[in-house]
């Protein structure tokens, strides 16, 4: 049926004006992952994180993982790591705006 039975909210940002090191890169906040309670378990949400993934990547986006769970997934398959935000210096920006 039209059931929802998953959702990922996320946001998409253009890099700061005049930030040369972005070099017009877009990121995609993937902030929240949501899946039906009475689907839970069923790999449901690890398939709609790899799609949001494949999308960024096709875009030539790179994504902040806000999402606990979608960090968890990133670190579980690193093939997808090169998409993870990086700051000035070359290193992933693994801590949100609350140090966490």
């Amino acid at each position: 049926g039209a059931d929802v039975v998953a959702v990922l909210a996320h946001e998409d940002e253009d890099p700061p004006a005049g930030d040369r090191r972005d070099r017009g890169v877009r990121v995609r906040d993937l902030r929240s992952t949501v899946v039906a309670p009475e689907r839970s378990g069923a790999g449901i949400g690890s398939a709609v994180v790899r799609f949001a993934l494949d999308d960024i990547r096709s875009l030539g986006m790179s994504v902040r993982p806000t999402c606990w769970f979608v960090k968890g997934w990133i670190e579980r398959h690193p093939e997808y790591a090169d998409l993870l935000e990086t700051t000035g210096d070359g290193t992933d920006d693994e801590t949100d705006q609350e140090g966490r």
